[in-house]
C-alpha cells in the first residue's frame, strides 16, 4: 500500500537583516578543495518589509550578511542521528545586480572560504591564501651542524602540526575555528565503527617557506587528518565525525560500486632519518624508504588492506620530505583512504534534507517500495535546490564510507589487530594506531 507523506516547506531568506523571496537558488556545500557558496539565480525582495529598504545602488549590499533557513516536516520520518537543522547556508553577498523588475542575481560566499578558493581545475587563484608562504622555523639558530671534517649533518625545519595550523588560521585571518589534534590522536564514532585520526605529530619540512597548500597537504596525510568549512563558516581541522543518515524520499539514483583510478599505493620518501638529526648520507636512493599497500574487498563488503602487496593500477607518491616511519605510514594509510573512498560513486537526489553535509554518511533504504539494497555511502558533496518547478530537493554525491575494518599480513596472510600506541611493533612492522590500516616499511636495496 503507497504511503503519502505531507512536506510544509518553509523558507526564510534574509540579506542585510530583511527578508527575500528565493526564485530559483543552489546551494553547494562540499570538501575543502572548493568553498562552500550560494548561488541565486533569481530572487525578489519581500514586498511588505524589504522592498522599500533596498539600498541604492543595489552594490551597496555587497559584504552584507546572509542566512538560508529551510524548515520541512519530514525530519521525523528519517532515521537519523542529527537533531533538526533548517540552515542552509550563513555568508556574506559577494556579488549582486538585477536582472528584470524587482527581480536580482546574486552570489554567496564566506570570506575565510573564499580566501581558499581554487578554480574549476584545482589550481588556486591569486588571491588565494593557498599560494602565500608560511614560515617554518629552524630547529636552532643554525640548519647545519658541522659533525666531521668530511660530512655536514642536516637538520630539518620541524614544528608542532597544531602549531602549523594554528599559524595558518592566523594568516588567513579566520576567527571562527576549531583545530581538533591530540599526541595519540583522536577516536570518533566512524562510518564503519570507530576510528582514529587526528595525531598531533612534529611535521617537517626542508623549505623554511612552503606555500600554505603545501603546508596543509603535509598535514593532512601527516596526521591522519581533513579541513574542511562548515555551512556556517567555521573552519575545522582534524578528523569529522560523521552523522548516519538513514535516507528516504529517494527521487532518483546512479549510485553504485565503481572501479577506482588505483588500486595500491606506493609512498617513497628519501630515507630514514633518527632523532640526532638528518645526514646527507640517507639522501642515498639506495636508503628510500618505501611503503606499500594495496585495498581488498572482505566478504561482509567493507575495505581492508593487504600488506606488502600491490595490485595494478598503482598510485606512486614521491616526497623528498618522508624521511621518517611514522611519516610514511601516515602518508600511505591516508592515501589508501581517499582511494577507498572512490570504490562507490555516483549521486543520490531526495526530497530536500537540511540536515546532511560533507563527510556524513548515508545508509540506502531497501523497502518494498524503494528496494535500493541498503548499502552505505560516504557524502562527498551536498547541493540543495530551490525553485518554483522542483520546490525544495537535495542531491548528494557519495563515496564509499572510510574506515577500513580488517587488515592482512603480507607474509602469513594472517589478521592482524591493530594497536592504537604509536610504539606498538608487530613482525618488524609498526603498527598504525587507527581503524584497522597497517602499513610494511622498509628499504630498496
Amino acid at each position: 500500500m503507497t504511503e503519502i507523506y505531507s512536506d510544509n516547506v518553509s523558507v526564510d531568506m534574509q540579506i542585510d537583516g530583511y527578508p527575500w523571496l528565493p526564485i530559483d537558488v543552489e546551494v553547494s556545500l562540499s570538501k575543502n578543495t572548493t568553498p562552500n557558496y550560494v548561488k541565486i539565480m533569481q530572487m525578489t525582495p519581500d514586498p511588505s518589509e524589504t522592498l522599500g529598504n533596498i539600498p541604492d545602488p543595489i552594490d551597496d549590499l555587497i559584504g552584507t550578511t546572509f542566512s538560508l533557513n529551510v524548515d520541512t516536516n519530514l525530519i521525523s520520518e528519517r532515521d537519523t542521528d542529527a537533531s533538526e537543522d533548517t540552515l542552509l547556508f550563513e555568508g556574506f553577498i559577494s556579488n549582486i545586480s538585477p536582472t528584470g523588475e524587482n527581480t536580482y542575481e546574486a552570489q554567496v560566499f564566506d570570506p575565510g572560504q573564499q580566501s581558499f578558493r581554487k578554480d574549476d581545475e584545482g589550481v588556486a587563484g591569486e588571491a588565494s591564501i593557498l599560494n602565500q608562504k608560511i614560515y617554518i622555523p629552524p630547529p636552532s639558530a643554525l640548519d647545519f651542524t658541522p659533525i666531521a671534517s668530511n660530512e655536514t649533518q642536516l637538520r630539518p625545519r620541524v614544528i608542532q602540526a597544531s602549531e602549523l595550523v594554528q599559524n595558518i588560521v592566523d594568516k588567513a585571518g579566520i576567527t571562527e575555528y576549531e583545530i581538533n589534534l591530540e599526541l595519540g590522536g583522536v577516536t570518533v564514532s566512524g562510518r564503519n565503527g570507530e576510528y582514529t585520526g587526528g595525531y598531533d605529530r612534529l611535521i617537517y619540512f626542508q623549505k623554511a617557506r612552503p606555500t600554505i597548500e603545501r603546508a596543509l597537504e603535509e598535514l593532512t596525510l601527516q596526521t591522519e587528518s581533513n579541513w574542511w568549512f562548515d555551512k556556517e563558516g567555521t573552519f575545522y581541522f582534524g578528523v569529522p565525525e560523521p552523522t548516519r543518515h538513514e535516507v528516504q524520499f529517494i527521487t532518483q539514483t546512479s549510485a553504485g560500486m565503481t572501479t577506482p583510478p588505483y588500486q595500491s599505493v606506493r609512498v617513497i620518501g628519501s630515507g630514514l632519518a633518527s632523532e640526532e638529526g638528518w645526514s646527507k648520507n640517507t639522501l642515498n636512493p639506495e636508503n628510500e624508504l618505501v611503503a606499500e599497500a594495496r585495498i581488498i574487498q572482505n566478504a561482509d563488503k567493507t575495505y581492508g588492506v593487504e600488506l606488502g602487496e600491490t595490485t595494478e593500477p598503482i598510485f606512486t607518491y614521491r616526497n623528498a620530505e618522508i624521511s621518517t616511519i611514522d611519516q610514511a605510514e601516515a602518508t600511505a594509510k591516508k592515501l589508501i583512504e581517499d582511494i577507498s573512498e572512490q570504490q562507490r560513486g555516483g549521486t543520490v537526489t531526495l526530497v530536500g534534507f537540511p540536515e546532511v553535509v560533507p563527510y556524513d554518511a548515508i545508509k540506502m533504504p531497501n523497502t518494498e517500495n524503494q528496494p535500493m539494497g541498503g548499502k552505505a555511502y560516504g557524502v562527498y558533496k551536498v547541493t540543495h535546490r530551490l525553485n518554483t518547478t522542483d520546490g525544495f530537493i537535495t542531491q548528494i554525491e557519495v563515496s564509499a564510507p572510510v574506515g577500513v575494518t580488517k587488515t592482512v599480513a603480507s607474509d602469513d596472510k594472517k589478521e592482524v589487530t591493530i594497536g592504537k600506541s604509536e610504539d606498538d611493533y608487530t613482525s618488524g612492522r609498526k603498527r598504525v594506531g587507527g581503524p584497522g590500516i597497517s602499513f610494511s616499511v622498509g628499504r630498496v636495496n
